[in-house]
């Protein structure tokens, strides 16, 4: 390649080049062609700090924070630093502010400016409004973005609060249960104790810990004994007895069941030993003051309190 014609020999410098050889010049013109296609079309280095706060949203409190040091990117975030109290460092301040509503940001923080852990994090004020915090690392900066939540965020959100309600109940209704001076539990449709409360656990299913795979025995599947009950306890209502666990001697117990919502059955029982004593009692006493009256002369007759007549003897009729 001869360069030499492209050069004004009444130059110095055309002077000294004529002396190069056509090879050199070669090798230096395509150096520097490579030199600046590189620069037009290589790849663009990572936005500065300048570029990062350009590409904030207005709207959104940004942030940048390098050495300790909190710097407010867009208006609301000035607003925000502004409101904060002149003895107490920038950086504290937005840690306390963000904490009252966001419980464990402190560490989300600490990860981000110490060792460059990116996070998203979703709060909610106490006013009901959800907002998401973010935090990415900008180099040797962070930067820290607090904006509304997205409709999407606020569906979890909303999710997540339903959700604590909603085993916060269970817990509170598992707690009624146990106290409750009645035995309930429920029945799976393959016929096995999915559930039982404190009451019936305490009757027929003491803790087993030795056992890996200790199941809640069915007490009433097996009836040993049962009697009729008056139309005015219901159709679902039975007298049964079933035995103990420990002595293995029936024990009564009043007994209503129900089909539940999902398949399972429902079973409610009190116990009622006490009560089918006192009504054997009441039937001996019946029967002998029966037998009594037989035998008296004249006739008897006993009415209850509505002067309805409850006992007579032969002698009346």
């Amino acid at each position: 390649m001869d360069v030499s014609t492209l050069l004004s020999f009444e130059t110095p410098y055309a002077v000294w080049m004529t002396g190069i050889p056509d090879y050199l010049l070669a090798a230096v013109a395509s150096a520097i062609a490579t030199l600046g296609l590189s620069v037009a079309f290589g790849p663009k280095r990572p936005a500065s700090a300048a570029g990062a706060a350009e590409a904030t949203s207005p709207n959104a409190c940004d942030f940048l924070i390098h050495g300790g040091v909190l710097q407010a990117l867009t208006e609301p975030a000035r607003a925000l630093i502004d409101g904060f109290a002149a003895n107490t460092a920038r950086l504290s301040a937005l840690r306390l502010h963000l904490a009252v509503d966001c419980p464990g940001i402190e560490e989300d923080l600490e990860g981000l400016i110490l060792y460059g852990v990116a996070f998203r994090r979703h709060c909610q004020r106490t006013d009901g409004s959800a907002f998401a915090i973010l935090g990415e690392p900008r180099g040797a900066a962070a930067f820290l973005s607090i904006r509304a939540a997205t409709e999407e965020a606020r569906a979890l959100r909303d999710t997540e609060s339903a959700l604590r309600r909603t085993l916060a109940e269970a817990a509170f209704l598992r707690e009624v249960l146990d106290r409750a001076p009645v035995l309930a539990w429920s029945v799976g449709p393959d016929g096995t104790v999915t559930w039982a409360n404190a009451a019936y656990r305490d009757r027929f299913a003491p803790p087993a810990s030795d056992l890996p795979d200790h199941r809640i025995p069915d007490a009433f599947g097996h009836v040993l004994d049962e009697v009729p009950l008056t139309a005015r306890a219901g159709g679902r209502r039975r007298r049964v007895s079933v035995p103990g666990l420990n002595d293995g001697e029936a024990h009564w117990f009043e007994l209503s069941q129900s089909p539940g919502p999902t398949g399972e059955s429902l079973g409610f029982a009190l116990e009622a030993d006490d009560l089918v004593a006192a009504e054997a009692s009441l039937r001996r006493f019946i029967e002998t003051l029966t037998e009594t009256f037989a035998h008296l002369p004249i006739g008897l007759a006993v009415f209850d309190k509505n002067r309805r007549l409850g006992l007579f003897n032969p002698a009346l009729t």
